[in-house]
């Protein structure tokens, strides 16, 4: 995805630890079907998991 895209965050899960941009996290959000992103490369606004979004 492009630096700035936003995306549906349809579910979240922990995995490997990641450092990005917005630091380093263990938390991965589900995109798409069979598509992750490590939530060290998105702005959620949140330091872990969104109250919102359902675990994986």
């Amino acid at each position: 995805m492009a630096d700035g895209a936003t995306v549906t965050i349809y579910c979240q899960t922990t995995g490997t630890t990641v450092t990005g941009t917005y630091g380093t996290s263990n938390i991965w959000d589900r995109i798409g079907t069979g598509r992750f992103v490590s939530d060290a490369y998105v702005y959620t606004g949140y330091d872990g998991f969104i109250p919102s979004v359902p675990r994986c």
